[in-house]
């Protein structure tokens, strides 16, 4: 008997054992397939997510201390680096609470992530306002504005601990004072893309962003020199 003949019989006498090799290695590749393809999009949709939050900001410089603004403009006149003085931009990120005050509609955001800049922070990506706020005004992204049932033109109640060189819970922290509250209008909402959804930890998580006047966060703070 010939080879041919000898396969052709087998396939002939086996032919559902054949089947369901076949079968399995069907599915089997198509698990992997699948699952290959859901690695890239998952990986993609991470990718884009950073880099749409983040906008043109390649490095970042935090502290838990605060320093002067001036800095930026050293950091730009050093030998070796490229950029600008306006892509030089100085920011001051906390985390403080927004309530809204209306009986009526009260409602509570707790670790919001405050965000005290000015025009050059919303020159490095895109979802900006339409006008920068000014003092004792916020502007919210549509994450934040959805929780506190808060528009254009209402109310919040801004709650901040008092940042001190030695923390409250310790002995010799302060006991009073570390809160600070503060009422500002709502000046605009923006969309939760671009720079409304910015955030430096690594998580999917949408975060709730409220962005003031930088000059005006930093005279709260008593750090305006």
């Amino acid at each position: 008997m010939s080879t041919l003949r000898l396969i052709l019989a087998s396939l002939g006498h086996y032919w559902r054992t054949h089947i369901a090799v076949a079968a399995g290695v069907a599915v089997a590749t198509a698990v992997l397939t699948g699952a290959l393809l859901v690695g890239d999009s998952m990986r993609g949709s991470l990718r884009y997510l950073v880099l749409d939050r983040l906008g043109r900001i390649d490095q970042m410089l935090l502290t838990d201390r605060f320093f002067r603004q001036e800095l930026c403009a050293e950091l730009a006149a050093a030998p070796g680096f490229e950029d600008s003085f306006e892509t030089s931009v100085p920011a001051i990120l906390l985390r403080a609470s927004l309530e809204n005050p209306d009986p009526d509609k009260a409602a509570r955001a707790n670790d919001v992530n405050l965000i005290g800049c000015d025009a050059r922070f919303w020159q490095l990506g895109h979802g900006g306002p339409g006008a920068m706020p000014k003092p004792y005004q916020v502007v919210l992204n549509r994450a934040a504005a959805d929780v506190l049932s808060v528009a254009v033109g209402d109310t919040v109640l801004l709650r901040l601990s008092q940042p001190g060189a030695i923390p409250a819970e310790s002995t010799l922290g302060r006991r009073h004072e570390t809160v600070r509250t503060a009422r500002l209008k709502v000046a605009a909402v923006v969309p939760n893309e671009g720079l409304g959804r910015f955030g430096v930890q690594p998580t999917q998580h949408l975060p709730q962003n409220a962005y003031v006047p930088l000059d005006w966060l930093a005279d709260r703070l008593d750090r305006s020199n």
